[in-house]
This record gives C-alpha cells, structure tokens and sequence, in this order.
C-alpha cells in the first residue's frame, strides 16, 4: 500500500514515459547510433523520472515524436530507387565521417541529398547520398604531396622516396587525409622544391643532358663528382647541382 498523494506526483511525472528500450525502438536506431544520440543530447531523458526516483531513465513519448519530426524535417520522400544513397549508418562508412557530423547537416537542413524510405520508419528510413555528405565533411587540405606524388615528381621509385625521408635528406611530415582522415607522410611542396633545387638523381641528370645514364656516371666519375649520399643507403645515386655547374 502507497500513500496515494505521495504516488499521485510519481505517477503524473512518469506517465507518458518510456523505457530506455522502448525510447530506442520508437526511433529505430541501432544500438551504437542509439547511444550517440542520446550521449550527444539529440534526445534527452526526462531526468526527473530518472535519478530522482532511482529508476532507469526513461523518455517522454513528446520529445521521441519530436525528434523524429525534427530528423526527417528536411527530408524529401523517396519515389525512385537510387543506388547511391544509404542509411545512416553505412554513410558513415562510406564517407569517413562522424555520425554527429550526418546529424548536424541534416538537422540543419544543409544535405540536398536527404530522403526517406516509405517502407521503413524513423531513424533508419533516413537516406544519404555519400558522395555529397563526403563533400560536405571533407576535411581542411593539408596542403602536402603524397608520397606517391613525390616518387612521380623525382622520378624515384618508393623505396628511393622513402630512404632520402628516413635518411633526413628530404623533410617530410606526418598530416591527415582529408578524405579518408587517416594519418599519411606527406612533403609539403617547398621543401621538395628545394630538395629538387639543391640535388638531382642520375637518371634525371641523364635525361636533361639527353645521354645515356652510364656515360653521365663515367663523366661525373672521371672529374671526381662525387654522389651527395650514400648511395647503398639511397638506392639511387644523388648529386649537388651546385658541383655541376
């Protein structure tokens, strides 16, 4: 038995609640999406059902229709089949971005590319066309070449790239991918600027002067020019260009 005016405040509070459980099959999310909505203050607990009663938390059927209102605001209905687009969930693979990313750009009403899936209902009846969210999440550029980009612009191979780099011959850094936001060695373009001012290889020595490599080398080799480094360690033969003049 219960004092009946001391329940009767419990009750009016946590009537037109839901369990948490409830709360994430209403909105339809998986489990990792659920929790990143609420941990992000997307859909907030009614607190007061909550701690102040010792219970689980649980969630106003109010503000779960308000969201999914607010979700699929800026939506358009889906009457085509169009492969490009996906859930939420795959968009975040597909793009390399955050789910808090998706949800601010679709709430805000900045993805033209929004639509819903009549067949399936909240949270997950949200579709996204990647290639625009990519494009919207890009990050900053890091203004560096690739290390695939260098090894085209010497003319070296990878393991020549990366030996003048390990070797401190070649300055380079450590920068994130703005696409798929990885980390990746990167030569920013002045220094191998310089780089290219201040040494040649052989090879590209060879292709200016239009003769064969080996009649370069027995050149540089008969007035005593000596390579810049180490050449075992390089894997190709690097001279000053300053010893060329």
């Amino acid at each position: 038995m219960l004092d009946a005016e001391e329940i009767a405040e419990f009750i009016a509070e946590i009537e037109g609640t839901v369990s948490a459980k409830e709360a994430q099959e209403l909105v339809n999310a998986p489990r990792v999406h659920w929790g990143i909505l609420v941990d992000r203050g997307y859909l907030a607990p009614h607190v007061g059902a909550g701690a102040k009663h010792g219970l689980q938390f649980r969630f106003r059927r109010e503000d779960v229709s308000v969201f999914l209102n607010r979700l699929l605001a800026n939506t358009k209905q889906l009457t085509d089949q169009e492969s490009e687009l996906c859930s939420i969930p795959q968009a975040v693979r597909r793009a390399n971005c955050k789910t808090v990313e998706i949800l601010d750009l679709l709430l805000a009403g900045k993805l033209e590319r929004a639509f819903r899936d009549p067949s399936r209902h909240g949270y997950m009846a949200v579709l996204i066309d990647p290639t625009e969210l990519r494009e919207k999440t890009m990050l900053e550029d890091h203004g560096g070449l690739s290390l695939r980009e260098v090894e085209r612009q010497l003319r070296a191979t990878t393991n020549v790239v990366k030996a003048l780099i390990e070797h401190g011959h070649l300055s380079a850094r450590t920068a994130v991918n703005p696409i798929n936001r990885c980390p990746q060695t990167v030569v920013m373009p002045d220094d191998l600027a310089r780089f290219q001012q201040a040494y040649v290889s052989l090879m590209n020595l060879a292709k200016e002067r239009g003769e064969h490599f080996r009649k370069v080398k027995n050149d540089l080799n008969s007035r005593g020019v000596e390579p810049a480094f180490v050449a075992d360690l390089i894997g190709a033969r690097f001279y000053p260009r300053a010893e060329l003049q």
